[in-house]
C-alpha cells in the first residue's frame, strides 16, 4: 500500500473542487468496426482483450497528459500500454498471476536489442520440443513440414431454449465476420430460436481455423487460412 501511496504522491495531486475543472462530454465516437490487428493485440489471445489503440482513444478523451489512469480489472494490461502511448501514468489491478506477468512485461520498458537477443536464445533452446507440436500439412502445396502460425477460436454457447451447443462462428457466420459483419444475435441450428450471446450460457471455446506458414510455397494473406481437419 505504501508503494501505491508513493506512486500517487509522485505522479498526481488531490482533486481541488475550487481550482480544478473537469467537464468532459461523453465519448461519442463509433468503435464498432475498430481494428483488432495491431502487433500488440495479436501477440497473444485473452478473453475480453481490447486493442490498446482503441483504449487510447478513450484515455485521450477523458484525461490530460500526466494524469493517472486506474484499471481495477486490468487483464493483460492493455490500458497500461495505451496510457504509456499517450503520456499518462497507470495503476493496474488484477488477481490473475498469469495476467499480472503478461501486463508487467507489456508495461516495463526494455531495450529492443536486449529483448531480441533473449528471444533468439530462448527459441534455440525450446524450438526442438515445441516445433513438432505445430506441424501440419500445407493445404496449398501439401508440404508435410508446414507450421501452424495462428489458431482461430470461437465461443460455444448453450441455446437458452433447447440447450443445444451452438458454435458462435458456425453456420457460415465466420466467413461473414471476416468481411466485417457483426452478429448481435445467432440462431440455434436445432430449434431455430434466435438469441443474443449475452443471454446464453457460455460453454467453451473451440478451434475453427488455422493459419499456415509454409517454407516451400510461402503462402500469404488470407490464403494462409484453412478450416481444421482431423489431422490438425
Amino acid at each position: 500500500m505504501s508503494e501505491l501511496s508513493e506512486f500517487i504522491k509522485k505522479y498526481s495531486k488531490p482533486y481541488d473542487p475550487e481550482k480544478d475543472e473537469y467537464d468532459v462530454p461523453p465519448f461519442q465516437e463509433n468503435i464498432d468496426n475498430a481494428s483488432k490487428s495491431s502487433a500488440i493485440y495479436n501477440m497473444h489471445m485473452y478473453w475480453t482483450k481490447e486493442d490498446p489503440y482503441v483504449v487510447k482513444r478513450y484515455i485521450e478523451h477523458y484525461t490530460k497528459p500526466g494524469d493517472i489512469v486506474l484499471d481495477a480489472f486490468a487483464g493483460t494490461g492493455m490500458t497500461g500500454v495505451a496510457a504509456m502511448m499517450c503520456g499518462r501514468h497507470a495503476i493496474l489491478c488484477e488477481i490473475s498471476p498469469a495476467c499480472i506477468h503478461i501486463a508487467r512485461n507489456y508495461t516495463t520498458p526494455i531495450d529492443p536489442k536486449i529483448l531480441q537477443k533473449a528471444y533468439y536464445q530462448l527459441k534455440e533452446e525450446v524450438e526442438p520440443e515445441i516445433k513438432p507440436l505445430y506441424k501440419t500439412k500445407c493445404h496449398h502445396c501439401k508440404n508435410p513440414d508446414a507450421q501452424i502460425a495462428n489458431t482461430i477460436l470461437s465461443d460455444v454457447f448453450r441455446c437458452p431454449r433447447c440447450k443445444s451447443e451452438i458454435l458462435f462462428a458456425g453456420d457460415g457466420r465466420w466467413e461473414k465476420m471476416k468481411k466485417g459483419k457483426k452478429f448481435s444475435k445467432i440462431r440455434c441450428n436445432q430449434c431455430r430460436n434466435e438469441f443474443a450471446k449475452a443471454k446464453a450460457e457460455f460453454v467453451r471455446v473451440e478451434p475453427i481455423e488455422i493459419r499456415v506458414d509454409c517454407p516451400r510455397c510461402k503462402v500469404k494473406g488470407e490464403a494462409k487460412a484453412k478450416p481444421l481437419d482431423e489431422a490438425d
